[in-house]
């Protein structure tokens, strides 16, 4: 049975429309145990964990031939349907993960799903934005009698996975996908948060100007000036409410044929960007997510498009040139050919990981 505990944290998500006072952690059991060889074929019924054979193999070179009885905090910053978790809980008999999940549907049906797979006080999972790695206090979240950490204690890995849940994809109450063309355009990870813009309000209320931002900087769109102005002339006749609504002005203002596609793709992206401020948080998260990494720890991001990839890489690079560790992965990596006739959808992701061992520890006393 789950059990509930309520921490109320110092910051809720850092979006404008997000605070929250409180947070929920549910606390998972297990009844099984599976190790994978990252050679084998696997199944994923719900979602599957884009480079998960990269991160094990990144997480076994790092982790797996120290000493077995020392015991391992991870964070899986992106929880989703819990596939990685599951996988490194798995391949790491003493590691223990936080996870965190803003979306409330997610969060119900991981909870469920990891109850099988994750002992006691293995898992805590968090319910919020992954920007509130700062408010995490460990020695809070774990108090077992197999395991009592120090309120020192900072994480030994960090995994951010920034592409979306194909749960979310799918939610016909989201309106994340084009395909499904009479859902209500929310785009709202957080969907039950009232005080959060939809999809719909950006497009019925932004100025064209910001709408045309949103275009050329979130969709890297080069006629954003033209969907802006259709934007705006649409919804002087009729607001925009669901997701057939912004296909329509799509098709309107452009004659892409073949290409139609990729086009829905990137102007769809950069809505659901704007709305759940994924460039911000993102921002925000490398200005703080080594001050709660251990010695020695490491920070993996899988990113799917250019604008994601250009800020963890500018990142990291200043941190070399600051001393504060090395890039575990010089140039990136990308999805094998396995994982890609596995999954398609793999083809954009680059995966990247940082190391962070200072000279001198900076975040310390």
């Amino acid at each position: 049975m789950l059990s509930y505990i309520r921490k109320k944290f110092s910051r809720g998500n850092v979006n404008k429309a997000g605070n929250k006072p409180c947070k929920t952690l549910l606390h998972v059991n297990k009844t099984n145990t599976n190790h994978i060889s990252s050679n084998s074929p696997i199944h994923f019924e719900d979602h599957y964990p884009v480079m998960w054979r990269n991160i094990l193999k990144l997480i076994d070179e790092e982790f797996k031939n120290s000493s077995n009885f020392i015991p391992r905090v991870f964070c899986d910053l992106t929880l989703g349907c819990g596939n990685h978790t599951k996988l490194i809980l798995d391949r790491l008999p003493q590691c223990y993960m936080v996870g965190v999940e803003l979306d409330s549907k997610i969060v119900d049906y991981t909870s469920n799903k990891l109850m099988n797979y994750i002992n006691e006080d293995r898992l805590v999972i968090v319910e919020d934005n992954y920007v509130c790695i700062e408010d995490l206090a460990i020695s809070d979240l774990f108090n077992s009698p197999n395991f009592t950490p120090s309120n020192k204690k900072k994480f030994d890995f960090v995994l951010l996975d920034l592409g979306f849940n194909s749960l979310q994809l799918e939610d016909p109450e989201k309106g994340i996908s084009f395909k499904k063309i009479h859902s209500n355009l929310d785009m709202r990870y957080d969907s039950n948060n009232d005080e959060k813009s939809k999809a719909s309000d950006i497009l019925n209320n932004c100025s064209e100007l910001e709408l045309q931002e949103i275009f050329l900087n979130y969709g890297e769109e080069k006629n954003y000036e033209a969907i802006a102005r259709n934007v705006v002339k649409r919804r002087d006749e009729k607001r925009f409410e669901t997701v057939e609504d912004f296909i329509n002005v799509i098709d309107l203002t452009f004659k892409a044929g073949d290409k139609k596609y990729n086009l829905y793709t990137r102007l769809f992206q950069a809505l659901r960007i704007a709305v759940n401020y994924e460039i911000v948080n993102l921002k925000r998260l490398m200005n703080k997510v080594f001050f709660n990494l251990e010695v020695g720890g490491i920070f993996a991001v899988i990113s799917f498009h250019s604008l994601e990839d250009k800020i963890v890489k500018s990142t990291f690079k200043e941190c070399e040139t600051l001393k504060l560790g090395h890039n575990v992965i010089k140039k990136g990596e990308r999805a094998s050919q396995t994982e890609l006739e596995e999954n398609s959808k793999s083809h954009s992701a680059i995966l990247r990981a940082f190391k962070f061992n200072p000279h001198t520890d900076p975040h310390r006393n």
